[in-house]
């Protein structure tokens, strides 16, 4: 079975076991079935309108179980808070972490979260399959690393199971293990899952402690969001990082450090070197940093005569498309696609001229004239077609025909993991196709079709509720998308942990580690 049938499996199978139990007193009349019916339908005609990849590889038959999957949660609420917490469902249509409605803190931030709410107190941790145990449990009753069988009679297992197919992730969480930080407002955790879903103190907790096989039960009392908050912001450690400086001005966004005489890593943790903050109070219209953090990198590279050289974006999740082509013009002399695609509507069209107005359209070689030229055509697109840019001109990045400190070693690295997402995404694609150097590590994070970050605000019709459709893609590639996961050219799986290691404090092997072991196996060997 396909990845994307066992997450919507497990969806369909324990849609029935999940019945909420009313918090507040069961009231349908804030809605009636027929208006649920239509709100359900505006959200499909809003992504199959808007969307930039329509049902990003589903099947008609896939893509109907989700929607009647979606409609069976939302039918079976039974209070308005009920309706609303059903629609975080909605990120089961769209595989696409671009996507994902509502983010992590929509309900505190909206005040459908309350201080006064009774939430389960512990924070948990699960390993691969599911299996819980406890993270901290503030109220003292169990100790760190007891596993949670069964919460109220639910086990916890399925529910960590149910809770990874809910948001919009192209890889659902199947392989990885999760710790919660205990952050009430994050509705992602075991404590707002079961508030969510209806669940209320006293909270009767069947658990077996490390090291025995025998099943106890204590029965707590849960506390307020308030009082969860509070103890999540003593436990928070602030990191060494965490200064006015780097809050203001960012981190080290993009590190390096030596292997061998003439070998290094040049680590890049986002494409971005200006913080955000620095970004939204306007201190810099462009991120400019990120050229100096890349230009003393790259100087300290050739200073260095490094000859073989390690690019890592494992973890790179975000950043500018902008900083992508600045990076690899230190690494090509060759032109490099640079057209994406819009889907535009009546609704997005003036934001699409405003974000190609805003665009750094010199890099490609545009005039401001050009530039207007190309914001001007998208008035000619009919409502729900595609604009590419290469209708108006064909956007090539040509890198600098004399650049100091390019690149002129022997070899190039890139290492690429789960955590390589949107623009890193793109990076690795170019550095690929330029055939720039050998890819090592695991596959990207994403489907080969990347969206953008540009998205529509849509308001449901009957619920004060927002979501954001992407309606821009990172490559021209709509009418021939690709939903796969892209091999790498040197794939380094790591070796094996047990759940019992996993709960001593023994993490999975990084990739950079590996690959580095691999690279002296193949020294070792010549």
């Amino acid at each position: 079975m396909t990845k994307l049938g066992n997450r919507f499996l497990i969806l369909l199978l324990t849609g029935t076991l999940f019945s909420a139990q009313a918090q507040e007193p069961a009231d349908s009349t804030f809605l009636t079935r027929e208006q649920r019916d239509e709100e359900l339908a505006f959200i499909v005609r809003q992504i199959d309108s808007v969307y930039i990849y329509g049902h990003r590889g589903a099947s008609d038959e896939e893509w109907e179980k989700r929607v009647e999957a979606l409609r069976e949660k939302l039918q079976a609420a039974r209070t308005q808070n009920e309706y609303l917490y059903a629609l975080r469902y909605t990120g089961t249509l769209i595989q696409d972490g671009h996507f994902t409605f509502p983010d992590m803190s929509y309900y505190n931030r909206h005040r459908v979260f309350l201080p006064t709410d009774t939430l389960f107190p512990i924070s948990i941790k699960n390993w691969k399959d599911g299996t819980t145990f406890v993270q901290r449990d503030p109220t003292g009753h169990l100790p760190e690393d007891a596993r949670i069988l069964r919460v109220n009679g639910r086990s916890a297992q399925e529910m960590a199971c149910v809770m990874r197919s809910i948001p919009a992730w192209e890889k659902d969480g199947e392989g990885f293990s999760i710790i919660e930080t205990g952050e009430p407002a994050y509705w992602y955790s075991l404590m707002n899952f079961l508030f969510m879903e209806g669940e209320q103190a006293p909270y009767r907790v069947e658990y077996v402690l490390p090291g025995s096989e025998r099943v106890d039960t204590v029965t707590l009392a849960g506390m307020t969001r308030g009082e969860l908050r509070e103890i999540a912001k003593k436990k928070r450690q602030r990191s060494r990082d965490d200064n006015v400086w780097s809050l203001f001005f960012g981190d080290k966004t993009i590190s390096r450090q030596r292997i061998g005489a003439h070998s290094a890593v040049v680590s890049i943790d986002y494409f971005v070197g200006q913080s955000p903050v620095a970004m939204i109070l306007g201190l810099g219209k462009k991120d400019r940093r990120y050229s100096r953090k890349l230009r003393r990198a790259m100087a300290w590279v050739d200073r260095n005569r490094i000859d073989t050289l390690v690019l890592d974006i494992s973890g790179n999740g975000d950043g500018m498309i902008d900083n992508v082509y600045k990076t690899l013009n230190y690494l090509t002399t060759r032109s490099v696609d640079a057209n994406k695609a819009y889907r535009v509507t009546d609704a997005n069209r003036e934001k699409i001229k405003t974000v190609i107005r805003n665009t750094q359209y010199d890099l490609f070689g545009l005039t401001p004239e050009q530039q207007k030229q190309m914001a001007a055509y998208v008035d000619s697109i009919p409502d729900g077609s595609f604009f590419t840019t290469d209708m108006v001109y064909d956007l090539r990045f040509r890198p600098d025909s004399v650049l100091k400190h390019r690149y002129r070693g022997q070899a190039v690295y890139l290492l690429t993991g789960s955590g390589t997402y949107s623009a890193a995404q793109l990076f690795a694609q170019h550095f690929k196709e330029q055939e720039i150097g050998l890819t090592a590590g695991e596959p990207c994070g994403g489907y080969a079709s990347i969206s953008g970050g540009n998205a529509q605000w849509v308001r449901l019709p009957y619920t004060d509720f927002s979501f954001t459709i992407p309606y821009s893609s990172l490559r021209n590639d709509v009418h021939a998308p690709r939903f796969e996961f892209e091999p790498v050219d040197i794939p380094l799986q790591p070796e094996p942990i047990s759940c019992e290691e996993w709960l001593a404090g023994k993490q999975e092997e990084g990739i950079l580690p590996r690959f580095l072991r691999w690279l002296q196996e193949q020294h070792l060997s010549k």
